[in-house]
C-alpha cells in the first residue's frame, strides 16, 4: 500500500491548506483568505494543485500553481505561477514536493496552460532546477528607497494586533487617493513597450484587491497598486514618460512618509520599461530568480516583463 494518496485541490479541501499553512509556516490563515487567493476563475481555470495525505488521511503536503493571463504580442495566453509549496515538518525528505509538482504540471498542461513560471526562494531553487528541470534566465531587481519616516509600517509587521491597527491607519490615510475600479483606470497600467507581460485588466485588479492589505490609488498623477507590509511595496505603476521619474520618486517618498514606512521597494524585471527609468537614480539588487517550465516552446519567456504585483504573495 502506498504511503501517501494524492488528491486534486477543491473548495471542500481548502481547510487542508489551512492546516498546512499552520504546520509548515506557523501561519493562521483564514478560509476566507484561502478562498480569495485560490479564486482564479477570472482566468477560466482554478485549483490547479494536489494535496498529499498520509495513511491516516492527514494532509501532509501541497503544491499547486495559480492560473494567470499573459499578453504576448497582442495575444492572451493562459499561464500559471508556481505557489504555495508546503510540507508538514514530519513529512519532509520523502519526495512529496516532486511528486506533487509533477501531478500539478500534468494537470496544467491538460488544461491548456502554456507556461509555468515562478520566483523560488533559496530553499526551493535546487528542487526546481535540478529535479523539475526549470530554466532560469535572470533575477528580479529590487530598488529600495529609504527615508526618515517613523517606521510604523515595519514595526506593525512584527505583531498581528499591531498589523490590524496599522492597516486601519493606512486605509484611513489612503482613502482620499483610492481609485474606483473601472476599465478606464486599469487601462493606465497597460505596458506599451513590453513584448510580453501579465495582463493587468479589471479582472486582475479585482483579484489582487481581495487582499485587504492591497490598495489601488492615484497620487500626483501616478496610479499605483501598493501593499503596506512589511514596507511600502509598489506592485504596479501606470506607464509614464521618462522625464517624470524625479516626480515619481518624490511621490513615493511622500507616500512613504504619510504611511510611516521607512523603506519603499519597487521589484521588477530588467525588461520592464520602469527598470531603464530607475537605474540612473538608484542601484538595484538581485531579488528572487525568475524561472520557467514549458512543455513546448510557444512563449518567449525571456521577454516577459514582471512586476511585484505578479507574485502570488502580493
Amino acid at each position: 500500500m502506498d504511503e501517501y494518496s494524492f488528491n486534486r485541490l477543491d473548495e471542500e479541501t481548502y481547510h487542508c491548506l489551512q492546516e498546512l499553512y499552520l504546520k509548515s509556516f506557523g501561519l493562521k490563515e483564514t478560509i476566507s483568505f484561502i478562498r480569495n487567493k485560490y479564486d482564479t476563475a477570472y482566468t477560466g481555470v482554478k485549483n490547479i494543485g494536489y494535496t498529499a495525505f498520509d495513511q491516516k488521511g492527514t494532509p501532509s503536503a501541497y503544491y499547486g500553481v495559480f492560473p494567470m493571463i499573459l499578453t504576448a504580442e497582442g495575444e492572451d495566453i493562459l499561464v500559471a505561477q508556481s505557489g504555495d509549496t508546503m510540507t508538514a515538518p514530519d513529512h519532509r525528505g520523502k519526495g512529496l514536493f516532486i511528486k506533487l509538482a509533477q501531478r500539478a504540471y500534468q494537470l496544467a498542461w491538460e488544461l491548456d496552460v502554456k507556461v509555468v513560471f515562478g520566483f523560488p526562494n533559496e530553499n526551493s531553487f535546487p528542487g526546481f532546477k535540478k529535479k523539475l528541470n526549470w530554466e532560469f534566465h535572470d533575477f528580479m531587481q529590487r530598488f529600495t528607497i529609504t527615508n526618515p519616516a517613523l517606521p510604523l509600517c515595519e514595526i506593525s509587521s512584527t505583531s498581528k494586533i499591531l498589523s490590524r491597527l496599522y492597516q486601519s491607519y493606512a486605509k484611513l490615510i489612503l482613502k482620499r487617493f483610492k481609485i474606483t475600479l473601472t476599465e478606464k483606470d486599469t487601462d493606465e497600467f497597460k505596458d506599451p513597450k513590453s513584448i510580453a507581460c501579465i495582463k493587468k485588466d479589471i479582472h486582475f485588479f479585482n483579484y489582487k484587491l481581495s487582499n485587504p492589505k492591497n490598495f489601488l490609488i492615484r497620487i500626483n498623477g501616478f496610479s499605483l497598486l501598493i501593499k503596506t507590509d512589511p514596507h511600502l511595496l509598489i506592485g504596479a505603476v501606470n506607464y509614464f514618460e521618462a522625464d517624470r521619474v524625479p516626480d515619481f520618486l518624490s511621490t513615493i517618498r511622500k507616500l512613504a512618509l504619510m504611511l510611516g514606512c521607512k523603506k519603499s521597494q519597487i521589484t521588477i524585471s530588467r525588461n520592464l520599461w520602469l527598470y531603464e527609468y530607475l537605474t540612473p537614480f538608484h542601484k538595484p539588487e538581485d531579488s528572487l530568480p525568475i524561472g520557467f517550465l514549458q512543455p513546448v516552446r510557444t512563449v518567449p519567456v525571456e521577454q516577459i516583463a514582471f512586476t511585484l504585483a505578479d507574485y502570488d504573495t502580493f
